[in-house]
């Protein structure tokens, strides 16, 4: 240990603004072996400017590190142009907060990132210009919040998440006009809801999907002109609502989904197929 390490604790320790960042600069290696020795430190990011903190290629990461069991914050934090990985990181405590944090331009990955069982939140993040990609990301039990999100113009991704048995909420989230992506992913028992929420031109994909056992709201989320996808989409007991829903000119498709209680009463219709049959 060198005299600028962080000292470890027997109490909670608060990682926060610029000592988070002078570790986090460190590397993973101390970041993780710090974490090792403060398995309830609470880390605090909020509102630091990650835009002079790039690598020579230009990207800031957080890949593979590991976070303990106190609260973690993001709030309001600044990442600026670039791509920011957080690829396989382990989130394991009590909260992760992304509130209100920005991102220019790049590629935005949480891909294989794994989420404890505390409240996940990315409400009212803004992804500017930038993809994003949670592929294969692990949510636990906790609730999963997303109101409010600006996702980016470069495409959005959920392929193969898998999230808990919490509520999982993406209201009045804005979807940019490249496609969003939820294929093949796995939500858990709680409800979920996707209402007044805008999905841009290049379409939304839920095709393999399953829905747990909660209801399932769609309740005046707006879908753009590209094609909307939900083949093969399987939907728990739970009642499924697309009360007001507006759709563009793209199709829209139920072929081989399968559901016990849809009500289905958009406020604008295009060409849909429901299992087959064309309303």
């Amino acid at each position: 240990m060198t005299e600028t390490d962080p000292v470890p604790s027997t109490e909670p320790h608060v990682l926060q603004g610029d000592e988070a960042v002078a570790l986090w600069r460190k590397g993973r290696g101390f970041w993780n072996q710090w974490i090792d020795k403060n398995p309830t430190a609470e880390i605090d990011f909020s509102e630091v400017d990650f835009t002079g903190e790039r690598d020579a290629d230009g990207k800031l990461s957080f890949s593979n590190y590991r976070f303990g069991e106190g609260n973690v914050s993001f709030d309001h934090a600044i990442f600026g142009s670039g791509d920011v990985s957080f690829y396989k990181v382990a989130f394991v405590g009590r909260s992760v907060s992304f509130s209100g944090a920005t991102f220019d331009e790049g590629k935005v990955s949480f891909d294989r990132a794994r989420f404890g069982n505390g409240t996940v939140s990315f409400d009212y993040a803004k992804f500017g210009n930038s993809s994003v990609s949670f592929l294969g990301a692990t949510f636990g039990v906790g609730e999963v919040l997303f109101i409010g999100t600006a996702f980016g113009h470069r495409g959005s991704s959920f392929r193969h998440a898998n999230f808990g048995g919490g509520h999982v909420c993406f209201d009045n989230a804005i979807f940019g006009d490249a496609r969003a992506s939820f294929s093949h992913v796995t939500f858990g028992d709680g409800t979920v809801s996707f209402e007044e929420t805008v999905f841009g031109d290049g379409g939304v994909d839920f095709s393999q999907t399953t829905f747990g056992k909660g209801d399932v709201s769609f309740i005046k989320a707006t879908f753009g002109n590209g094609d909307c996808s939900f083949r093969g989409t399987k939907f728990g007991a739970g009642i499924v609502l697309f009360d007001e829903a507006s759709f563009g000119a793209g199709e829209v498709s139920f072929q081989s989904s399968i559901f016990e209680n849809l009500k289905f009463v958009p406020a604008v219709l295009g060409s849909v197929t429901l299992n087959g049959s064309r309303m």
